[in-house]
């Protein structure tokens, strides 16, 4: 009973930092190179576990996002209408990411082994070699569209912020121009596409041997359509 709360207790730890990676990336911040390690992060914390712990990480992480980059509502005159706008808003954003959360955990293409896999490199590598490399890189996409349809849904229900993982990538030019095909959710989607599927690569690769093919044979679906937007970007960028 003590090893499992204490499981639990650095699990919900790390979901802070994650929420903290995912807040820190957007400006003013600008640690943009975190927005491509905290999706992936949240999945590992939660594939695996029971419902309930998947939706708790999930909540966690979006609770410490949304304040951290909504702290420009502390600023508002009326201190206690700031206070209480800033924890509302933190609040009840974080119900989107809990969800995205709880459904790619769901999506997982093998039953839920609940307690089964408590989150150790080794059972979480044993967990993902259960499916094939194709059905990872399928799950590695659905989540990516996930976290889309998420984005969606903040800019739509509740409160209407455009609110994108996107955004925190508009210094890198060659990569934001998909953006005039796709809009911002592209260039959500291919950061977390990407994510997931690095994340995949570095728990199998304490496993495994070689490491380094293990990461190009994960990241090969997302690593070609990242080269290709990339390309898209450079030539937008620099054909008259």
């Amino acid at each position: 009973m003590f090893r499992a709360r204490m499981n639990h207790f650095h699990r919900y730890g790390l979901a802070v930092l994650a929420g903290l990676a995912l807040g820190l990336a957007y400006p003013k911040f600008n640690l943009f190179w975190l927005a491509w390690l905290a999706p992936g992060l949240l999945l590992l914390l939660s594939l695996g576990q029971g419902g309930w712990t998947a939706l708790c990480v999930g909540y966690i992480a979006g609770l410490v996002q949304f304040l951290v980059g909504f702290y420009w509502l502390l600023l508002i005159p009326n201190r206690t209408v700031a206070i209480a706008a800033w924890l509302l808003v933190g609040v009840l954003m974080a119900l989107y990411i809990a969800a995205w959360t709880w459904v790619c955990c769901r999506c997982f293409p093998i039953a839920e082994q609940r307690g089964k896999v408590p989150g150790q490199p080794s059972q979480l590598a044993a967990r993902l070699l259960s499916v094939s490399w194709q059905r990872r890189a399928w799950w590695a996409f659905i989540c990516a569209g996930a976290w889309v349809a998420m984005e969606m849904g903040i800019a739509r229900i509740l409160n209407g912020f455009p609110y994108s993982l996107g955004l925190s990538q508009f210094k890198l030019l060659p990569l934001i121009q998909i953006a005039s095909v796709t809009g911002v959710y592209g260039v959500s989607f291919v950061v977390v596409w990407t994510s997931a599927a690095l994340a995949c690569a570095f728990v199998l690769a304490q496993s495994a041997r070689p490491g380094l093919s293990v990461f190009a044979r994960e990241l090969a679906a997302p690593g070609v359509a990242l080269a290709a937007i990339l390309l898209f970007g450079c030539l937008k960028l620099f054909t008259p």
